[in-house]
């Protein structure tokens, strides 16, 4: 069944007044007949802004966004950012190299705060820091764009300072969940030094766990990690006066969560002991609701052993099989990979890892099995991460060329997402505005499929709003939101209560667009 028929099909729902009305027909999930008399709805308001840059642009900065469940902690900071959180933290910078390390700073190292005030050099950080001199399916930008990382990776200790810049940029855009991908913290470099002592495994992940757990190191590593990430948590929380109610900025209400990852580049005995603490942490902490594995997929090392990766990560799916799994697959072109790997790296990820999610999934469209591919991705509800930006600096996918419509027709539940925000010079409004410019195909009602199916897709623990995955049509006892049963069933769901103010968000922003307060 294609997403467009899920969107259409009767009952749907509008949130009025904080109930959840039934209706049926098209037009009910974009007309608010109590609120206005008039004849304009949202959906011919958007139609009508859609050519205009300016206005779309606004549009869909104040359209409610359910989350954004596909982006790097690391690389979300604008360069302005950097500079900022790297003066901040007494950061040092080598002009001739711009290489940043730790402060003090002596002689030929200067403090980000003397950078900051050198025009030139600031407009060097900013094209090391991003992608801003390439242009789509430029052969530079992938290598560009990968080795940004260790550049900026010291400047970003505090991670904690990140997140709440990450919240607060939540709420000028109106998304109301983030799902970040990060690399465990500091302690993972223990854990990866003491399975490289141990020797080669064979790719045994669950060998390799029996022996970290029999020598300590797993335990002691896992400890630390966990307590470092609700280090970060509780510094955001500061950064943003959560707990001084005179001071909490509404950023403190934007739901978050954590997907570890593991790096697929390094010796395989490494990447084993990442995704082994990702499960770990996955397992013990509600703040991780996820695992992925990211690193360039046509780097070598990613290339020789990708099968021998997906086989750990099935494994390890099975015995921690509460933990969900979403994996960057089938990124790739022929520039990066020969047709094997474009034709087989999404289904090893779906059928022998076993992904909730795939990040990105280009491939898709050359893998010689994709029509039973989609069918099982439809059928399974697998969602599919887009990150347009990104797939057309990294990958030269742009217009036709790009497979959201391949999946869209398929009944594939796909989401709209920033990847690595930053260094893109983007963000989730800007993807929605550039959905909106270049298909022309998506109307309104799409637009709110794809908010909705960002939560109903996510990692948030709990039963859905939705009843049986049919976006719009809620569980039988919302049919009355503010009614106490579904109360009840809001307060044992995180997801569903997610799902439920983002309703409440779309009656809102609705009105104010009928009544031209947008």
């Amino acid at each position: 069944m294609s997403n467009r028929a899920l969107k259409s099909e009767p009952p749907c729902i509008v949130a009025v007044a904080s109930a959840l009305i039934m209706c049926c027909g098209v037009g009910c999930a974009t007309t608010l007949d109590d609120v206005s008399e008039r004849t304009a709805t949202p959906a011919a308001i958007f139609e009508s802004v859609r050519a205009d840059a300016g206005r779309l642009a606004g549009f869909m900065r104040a359209f409610p966004k359910g989350g954004d469940i596909h982006h790097h902690l690391v690389g979300a900071p604008t360069p302005e950012q950097f500079l900022a959180l790297a003066s901040e933290q007494g950061y040092c910078l080598d002009p001739s190299s711009l290489e940043a390390s730790a402060g003090p700073c002596s002689a030929p190292r200067i403090s980000f705060a003397q950078a900051a005030n050198d025009s030139e050099l600031v407009g060097r950080l900013h094209e090391l820091w991003s992608m801003q001199q390439f242009s789509a399916g430029d052969d530079e930008a992938p290598a560009h764009f990968f080795g940004v990382f260790p550049k900026i990776w010291p400047i970003v200790s505090d991670r904690g300072a990140v997140l709440a810049t990450l919240k607060q940029q939540a709420v000028r855009e109106n998304v109301l969940y983030l799902e970040t991908q990060l690399q465990a913290p500091p302690p993972t470099d223990a854990l990866r030094a003491a399975a490289m002592e141990l020797g080669p495994t064979d790719g045994d992940v669950l060998a390799l766990r029996e022996a970290l757990t029999a020598n300590g190191a797993l335990e002691k590593n896992v400890e630390a990690a966990a307590a470092l990430l609700r280090q970060y948590d509780r510094t955001a929380e500061r950064r943003l006066g959560c707990d001084t109610p005179i001071q909490r900025s509404a950023a403190c209400d934007v739901v978050h969560r954590y997907q570890v990852y593991a790096l697929r580049i390094l010796p395989n005995p490494m990447v084993l002991a990442d995704m082994i603490l990702a499960f770990e942490l996955a397992h013990r902490m509600p703040e991780v609701v996820g695992v992925n594995v990211v690193g360039f997929e046509g780097d070598a090392n990613s290339l020789a052993n990708y099968k021998l990766h997906m086989r750990a990560l099935g494994d390890l799916r099975r015995a921690y099989p509460n933990v969900r799994l979403a994996l960057h697959a089938g990124e790739i072109t022929a520039r990066e990979a020969n047709q094997v790997a474009l034709e087989t790296h999404v289904p090893d990820a779906v059928y022998v890892a076993g992904a909730n999610r795939v990040g990105h999934g280009n491939a898709i469209a050359t893998s010689a099995s994709r029509d039973k591919l989609l069918e099982d991705l439809s059928f399974s509800g697998t969602a599919v991460e887009l990150s347009l930006t990104s797939n057309a600096l990294l990958l030269g996918l742009t217009g036709d060329r790009h497979h959201l419509k391949l999946l869209w027709d398929a009944g594939v539940p796909v989401t709209l997402n920033t990847d690595d925000a930053g260094i893109f010079g983007t963000d989730l409004s800007r993807e929605y505005a550039l959905a909106a410019t270049r298909y022309a195909w998506l109307d309104y009602a799409d637009f709110k499929m794809l908010s909705r199916q960002s939560l109903e897709v996510s990692f948030l623990p709990g039963a859905s709003l939705w009843r049986e995955r049919q976006i719009g049509t809620p569980v039988a006892v919302c049919r009355q939101l503010a009614s106490d049963a579904c109360e009840e069933y809001l307060g044992s769901s995180a997801k569903a209560r997610l799902q439920a103010r983002l309703e409440q968000r779309f009656v809102a922003f609705e009105r104010d667009v009928i009544q031209g307060r947008l």
